[in-house]
């Protein structure tokens, strides 16, 4: 799984697996919590219990009630960019569009 889902200066370490954790409201599928845990080449590996587990005691710190959330987990590294939600009648992840950008004052020009 080649991605890379970071930039910078110099190479980029070669992301191995992703578990992409949202934490959601069954009746309405609001994510109130998204986790994601990257694992790269030469890396720990993490199970997805433990990306779970960490996903739900960060979002109990959070001051979220955890015990009334849903879990989703996935590994398509497509799903830690951007919002979604989930389908509360099928369980799945939809991206939600991108929101406008608003500027105060004069617009950049290109």
């Amino acid at each position: 799984m080649k991605r890379h889902l970071f930039s910078g200066a110099g190479p980029t370490l070669d992301l191995e697996a992703v578990h992409v954790v949202a934490l959601y409201d069954p009746d309405t599928g609001r994510i109130a919590h998204m986790h994601i845990v990257s694992m790269f080449a030469g890396g720990r590996a993490v199970s997805e219990k433990e990306a779970v587990e960490g996903a739900q005691q960060h979002a109990a710190h959070l001051g979220h009630r955890v015990q009334d959330l849903h879990v989703k987990v996935t590994s398509n590294p497509e799903h830690a960019q951007g919002s979604h939600r989930i389908d509360p009648r099928t369980g799945e992840l939809i991206r939600l569009p991108d929101p406008e950008l608003r500027y105060r004052g004069a617009r950049p020009t290109t």
